[in-house]
């Protein structure tokens, strides 16, 4: 479960509680990360909100993959009124080789297009509305015989 984290920030942040530890069992498998959560934007007049997750090492500062943003997802609100509010439900989902069996983080991460747009994730304290999954694909694995 998670709760709720607002911001304003132009540049991606983490959204405390919106993440998954794991521990790959083999140093080559790909990793097929998944996210489901609700979103509020508020201010919405044509504010954009970036969402993202990033592969990092939960004792670390530095972030390891998606960096660059080319998995964000991002959500635009269609009203013209300054005053708009939008509730969202969200998935995110993407694919990474972190070539090691050490334990990683994915973090979701959000920014906004203006500080002047409030956007947050989750909404309400939702508990049990937020989901996560990581799935592990091992390469190479022997699948047996198919007749």
């Amino acid at each position: 479960g998670g709760t709720e984290n607002e911001t304003t920030s132009t540049s991606f942040v983490d959204a405390p509680h919106y993440f998954i530890d794991v521990t790959p069992k083999f140093p080559d498998s790909s990793m097929f990360i998944e996210f489901w959560f609700n979103i509020k934007n508020n201010q919405m007049q044509a504010g954009y909100q970036y969402l993202k997750v990033v592969r990092k090492y939960p004792d670390q500062d530095g972030y390891m993959a998606n960096t660059s943003g080319e998995d964000a997802s991002f959500f635009w609100g269609t009203a013209g009124d300054s005053g708009h509010v939008a509730y969202i439900g969200v998935s995110i989902a993407t694919l990474d080789n972190p070539t090691t069996t050490e334990t990683i983080r994915y973090q979701v991460q959000q920014r906004t297009s203006s500080s002047s747009h409030t956007m947050r994730v989750g909404e309400n304290g939702q508990n049990r509305r937020m989901i996560a999954r990581v799935t592990e694909i091992r390469k190479g694995a022997y699948m047996g015989d198919i007749n």
